[in-house]
């Protein structure tokens, strides 16, 4: 199996699997499009695309995912690399630019640094940007649970606030869907907290949940 391997700015190395890569950046080719790497591709834009990340992720497999977290998350440029691929493939969520610390089935961590980036007005971290990160934590949570017969997409999200953001902020997002032989909407949760532990806003993200086509 091809690797390549990355060393980090502490001397911690990853061997990242050039599949990867592959699953999680390649987007599938449309049932009928012609086979070969020469072949030219054409993607038309259409509403709504791009903003949840279970539409560029929906080919990719909870156990693929996971696998290549488990490779590369045992080590600092691991989870380095692994946030990046993850903000690459998901352009709207990889605008904040959020670490990866954890990921196993049902939950999440992830960390995002207070920077200009991010910051409203007044010096804090914007509203929506925590919003991002709460629909980004959640939202894994809930892919890392899915089985592969399994697809879902995010129908509504509820947020509260309740301190200015500012400095360091860890989101844990927690999942628990159900057996999903039909259509139903389940709920992920997400919870951001300051240096300090206190909790600066929550959100509840409802998904609708169903088979895949064919599943």
């Amino acid at each position: 199996m091809t690797e390549v391997q990355v060393k980090g700015r502490d001397g911690s190395v990853a061997s990242l699997p050039m599949w990867g890569i592959r699953s999680i950046l390649t987007l599938p080719r449309p049932t009928g499009a012609p086979s070969g790497r020469h072949q030219p591709t054409t993607r038309t834009a259409r509403p709504g695309a791009g903003f949840h990340h279970l539409r560029i992720l929906d080919h990719v497999s909870p156990d693929r995912l996971l696998n290549l977290w488990n490779t590369l998350g045992r080590s600092r440029v691991g989870r380095w690399i692994f946030s990046r691929l993850i903000g690459l493939a998901v352009p709207y969520s990889g605008s904040i630019r959020a670490s990866v610390e954890s990921l196993q089935p049902g939950r999440a961590i992830l960390t995002l640094r207070d920077r200009r980036a991010v910051r409203q007005h007044l010096g804090a971290v914007h509203a929506i940007a925590l919003a991002n990160l709460a629909e980004l934590a959640s939202g894994m949570a809930m892919l890392a649970s899915l089985g592969p017969d399994t697809r879902g997409i995010v129908i509504n999200i509820n947020i509260s606030y309740h301190k200015k953001a500012r400095g360091v902020l860890r989101a844990t997002g927690t999942a628990a869907p159900p057996q999903v032989n039909a259509p139903v909407a389940s709920e992920a949760r997400a919870e951001i907290h300051d240096e300090a532990g206190d909790l600066v806003a929550e959100a509840v993200v409802t998904w609708r949940l169903d088979l895949r086509p064919g599943g």
